[in-house]
């Protein structure tokens, strides 16, 4: 289990569950409405609507999905995670891609306002 902040929980194996199989129950919970999110290759941002259609949507398979790197902290209602997210799979023409990306992910009053992404090493 891997607890994020008070009150926000994902667990080693939901958050694998949740990108491999593409179920955005647990971010449509816990994203704010106000939700963005920035693109690690393009830069573009996207609303919550648009991020959660990109998951159920997307032509990339994971077969790994690991954090690591994991630093939370938190003041009154504002949270702060950090880490390293390890992704490893096929792109949609099933070309292997194997990457990791570092991130910050944001919070008010515990659930996501934000989240960015960018390359730290690409395999």
């Amino acid at each position: 289990m891997i607890v994020l902040l008070k009150g926000v929980e994902l667990g080693k194996d939901e958050s694998v569950f949740v990108q491999r199989t593409r179920d955005a129950s647990w971010f449509e919970r816990n994203l704010a409405d106000d939700f963005t999110f920035v693109n690690a290759q393009t830069g573009a941002l996207q609303n919550k609507e648009a991020w959660l259609a990109s998951i159920t949507n997307r032509t990339l398979s994971f077969d790994l999905v690991e954090s690591s790197e994991l630093k939370a902290r938190a003041n009154n209602d504002l949270g702060l995670v950090t880490g390293v997210v390890h992704l490893k799979g096929r792109d949609a023409q099933a070309q292997p891609l194997d990457y990791s990306l570092r991130f910050t992910m944001t919070f008010v009053s515990w659930r996501v306002v934000g989240t960015e992404m960018g390359g730290c090493g690409f395999r």
